[in-house]
């Protein structure tokens, strides 16, 4: 018995921006044993550009679907089914009629091919020939055999002329607007990772499928006895095969249609650079105007606090001016005050001076005309600083008004500065942002527009498909890299050891596939990552494709 190398640990398929990487450059899901990737070498020449491939890959889809559509029509119509539970029984008991009629013993297994061989050599015999079941027999044969080669012959041009130019071919050019999140391209990228892990499952879960009803088809018995559960494998097998078809045609109109969005996208992008930039043309004229405005409120601010100063001012010297007038009016009054009386000591020294004495009167009387003189002066001067206060008390509480009212229109100019001064921010955080959008905007249009030259190039196929020639050819060469303790080193390895077939840098490659023990049959998918010229030339470093294990 052949000794079989241990499953390796299944990966799940995803893109690489989905992984975070370890500390060793490895994702978290990669396997630290060796492995070794096998790549088909490309057959015919070059593309000449994409569409080339999308024909030839329909031109490959076309027969694949009317072979299965002649298959269901011939073997999987409902007409032609049978309540199989019902006579399955009775088709037991015609192989073992066979069989005692070829002295097979019934301890010896046949499988589809030599019962097959036993039918045939009694097909001139009446008793095996006229039983309904001799009919249904041959129909179950020829379907195992028919879907067989179907399955063989089908899955073999889906996996070569479909899947493998899809993968390699029809691709989103992620890399180059990996972080832009550009919905286009986010999205083709996103229906790609979707179609890769659908199509990885599909591919996987027919092989098992198919392994079994191979399995059973070495033992008719046992074959007969689970046609039932054979049966449906055989209709999820095909549903699965239609469902790839199907797919691939949703790819291919895809990627078909990808070009027009892409372009889409550039108008829509360049439509609302153009708004921004008439919006940035209002908002600088706005600025403008309102700086200006800012400029006038500040000067008139500075107008109406000069006159403020200069009223309050002429406030405090005719405060100064009444308290000198109020001053100049008491010792006015207390002088009025002394003159009336020396006024009433004449007035009295002239009662008590003698009619004899007129000398002495004399002296009085003129005195006493002096003082009244001084008095009356003294009153009137008392009379005009009284209606001088008046005036400047008056004066004073139209200034305190006026003050008042410079100082309301003060704080209003201030508060109007600061509300302007505001805007003014606000219009200026608003012309960054929109700066920063046009910006983002052509990095992004940059990128579109780099896509579509990738897209669009006849040279993009081309290098996409030398690349893969110079990959696979590379990849024959007997090694494989090791990573043991965080460290790289290279070994010989045999060109005769089991073919276990997956990426030589599955270690650092988050999209390589399930393996399986020896002699089994998977699929592995690879994710094509090829952006640019530069990108191209790497692409089969890091690239996704399909590739077969022997069955």
């Amino acid at each position: 018995m052949t000794n079989r190398p241990p499953r390796a640990p299944s990966a799940t398929f995803t893109s690489d921006r989905r992984f975070s990487r370890l500390g060793n450059g490895r994702h978290p899901q990669a396997p630290a044993s060796p492995t070794t990737k096998k790549r088909r070498i490309p057959t015919g020449p070059p593309p000449t550009n994409f569409n080339c491939v999308r024909r030839k890959i329909m031109l490959a889809l076309t027969p694949l679907e009317l072979k299965l559509k002649a298959f269901h029509e011939t073997y999987l119509a409902p007409t032609e089914e049978i309540k199989i539970k019902e006579v399955k029984g009775k088709w037991v008991e015609l192989i073992d009629l066979v069989f005692w009629k070829n002295k097979q013993e019934k301890s010896v297994v046949v499988d589809m091919k030599h019962l097959e061989t036993i039918i045939n050599k009694y097909k001139n015999d009446k008793t095996v020939t006229n039983r309904a079941e001799h009919a249904q027999i041959l129909h179950l044969i020829e379907r195992h055999n028919k879907f067989l080669a179907l399955y063989s012959d089908v899955r073999h041009q889906l996996l070569h002329a479909v899947v493998d130019n899809l993968e390699n071919y029809c691709i989103s050019f992620f890399d180059e607007a990996k972080e832009l999140d550009i919905q286009p391209v986010q999205e083709y990228e996103d229906h790609i990772i979707s179609w890769g892990i659908e199509l990885h499952e599909m591919f996987n879960k027919m092989v098992g499928l198919q392994r079994e009803i191979r399995k059973w088809g070495f033992d008719v018995i046992r074959y007969v006895r689970r046609y039932d559960k054979i049966l449906s494998y055989i209709q999820q097998i095909f549903e699965m095969f239609c469902k790839i078809c199907k797919m691939a045609r949703r790819w291919l109109s895809t990627d078909e249609l990808f070009p027009r969005r892409l372009q889409q996208e550039v108008e829509g992008f360049e439509k609302r650079k153009r708004e921004i930039q008439s919006r940035v043309r209002s908002l600088q004229m706005k600025q403008n105007h309102i700086a200006h405005e800012i400029h006038e409120k500040k000067r008139t601010a500075n107008l109406v606090n000069q006159k403020l100063k200069s009223e309050r001012i002429h406030e405090a010297d005719v405060v100064d001016w009444e308290i000198n007038i109020q001053q100049h009016l008491f010792k006015t009054k207390d002088e009025l005050e002394a003159k009336e009386t020396v006024l009433k000591d004449l007035q009295r020294a002239r009662s008590a001076t003698p009619s004899f004495l007129t000398s002495e009167i004399r002296e009085i009387d003129r005195a006493l005309e002096s003082v009244t003189a001084e008095i009356k002066t003294m009153e009137n001067h008392i009379h005009c600083l009284t209606l001088e206060r008046s005036k400047v008390r008056r004066s004073q509480s139209a200034i305190a008004i006026h003050v008042h009212q410079l100082e309301n229109e003060a704080e209003d100019k201030v508060k109007t500065h600061k509300r302007v001064s505001q805007t003014l921010s606000i219009q200026d955080y608003t012309l960054r942002m929109c700066h920063e959008e046009i910006k983002s905007i052509d990095i992004k249009v940059a990128a579109l527009r780099r896509i579509l030259q990738l897209k669009l190039s006849p040279e993009s196929a081309r290098k996409i498909y030398f690349n893969a020639l110079e990959a696979a050819k590379s990849a024959a060469k007997p090694e494989v890299t090791v990573y043991e303790a965080d460290k790289e080193r290279t070994v010989s390895r045999p060109r005769t050891a089991p073919a276990r077939l997956s990426s030589s840098r599955a270690c650092e490659n988050p999209g390589y596939a399930e393996m399986r023990k020896k002699g089994s049959s998977t699929v592995m998918l690879h994710r094509p990552r090829i952006s640019s010229a530069k990108s191209l030339q790497r692409r089969n470093n890091s690239e996704f494709m399909i590739t077969e294990l022997p069955e």
